[in-house]
């Protein structure tokens, strides 16, 4: 199958998530032998470069250890959209960019702060309606309750369904 444009799922030496690359560097990283096809993994792309048709594995593995440093995750919109999928807390409807925003479960009027433990994906109507009040006062109780998720979470939530289902060996917060 001809995927242009594909993302290809970029892995530690210990099989631990990185991110996800373009097509075109992890040609790069395994024709310069830096990188390899995961073992037992048959998921691939027939790409087409300048010397015709490659088979690209849809996930590669670093041959070397890349020391990952910790890095505080902070809570932007973006990264609370992606660590709640943009399911709202309240209601599980599947929201968009358009009729998503962010809902502080103790408003910020009321002494909430804005971190990963107070802030939540919520429908733009219902948040509107919520308004200054807790999720007990509203008659609201949240579906789960609020995390700091991992990078890899992070990652493999941004995924399509699609390639999650194809990645789901590497996918811990699903298992």
């Amino acid at each position: 199958m001809y995927h242009e444009g594909k993302r290809v799922l970029l892995l530690n030496a210990s099989e631990e998530v990185i991110r996800t690359i373009t097509w075109q560097r992890a040609v790069s990283l395994l024709f310069n032998d830096k990188a390899h096809a995961p073992y037992n993994f048959d998921h691939q792309y027939t790409i087409l470069t300048g010397n015709g048709y490659y088979d690209l594995p849809s996930a590669i593995i670093l041959e070397e250890f890349v020391n990952m440093p910790y890095r505080h995750i902070l809570p932007t919109r973006k990264n609370i959209f992606t660590r709640d999928a943009y399911v709202c807390q309240y209601t599980g409807k599947k929201l968009n960019r358009k009729n998503a925003t962010i809902d502080h479960v103790v408003p910020r009027s009321r002494g909430g702060e804005h971190n990963w433990y107070n802030v939540v994906t919520c429908d733009r109507d219902v948040n509107s309606r919520k308004g200054n009040r807790t999720p007990e006062e509203f008659g609201l109780h949240l579906r789960a309750a609020p995390f700091i998720p991992s990078r890899q979470l992070l990652v493999m939530n941004e995924v399509p369904e699609g390639l999650r289902k194809e990645w789901h060996r590497w996918d811990y917060q699903r298992r």
